[in-house]
């Protein structure tokens, strides 16, 4: 794939070139744990841009069924989750959502379009062809550069 984007809810660079956030802020959703309804619904609102841009991007090529790919699973991953399993896009929300939840870790692979997971809550989308106008026509809060993500295998 030719095209790589690093996505994340992270608006500030340090020196060395990697997004972060102010020590205030969450990076994960163990985080919540507990988590009183204010918080709950700020983590909620910055998941749901994430499953929104993920479901923007695969309307935007074309995509309706994504496979799991290099799938790693925990003690609270559903039993439809399995390497190889193909879900159409309309099963994005649960996947994208439990992924970010740690749920289980996986690639999902649609024709022409990749998206993988990073630490911190990062996510990558790789694809076959230039996403830029479609990420910036989005209407996403998210921010997005090009970056190579650390999963592809070369």
């Amino acid at each position: 794939m030719e095209y790589s984007y690093r996505i994340t809810k992270y608006k500030y660079l340090s020196f060395s070139g990697r997004l972060r956030s102010p020590s205030s802020e969450w990076t994960s959703f163990s985080e919540f744990d507990g988590a009183d309804d204010l918080r709950m619904k700020e983590y909620l609102s910055v998941e749901n841009e994430y499953i929104s841009l993920a479901l923007f991007l695969c309307k935007s090529f074309g995509v309706g069924n994504l496979r799991i790919k290099e799938l790693e699973k925990n003690n609270n991953t559903e039993d439809d989750i399995y390497e190889g399993a193909l879900f159409s896009v309309s099963e994005l929300p649960r996947l994208v959502g439990s992924i970010l939840r740690e749920s289980f870790w996986c690639k999902l692979i649609g024709d022409d379009i990749e998206f993988h997971f990073g630490y911190d809550y990062y996510m990558y989308f790789v694809s076959n062809k230039d996403a830029c106008d479609f990420i910036l026509n989005s209407g996403t809060k998210l921010f997005t550069q090009e970056y190579l993500s650390p999963y592809m295998i070369d």
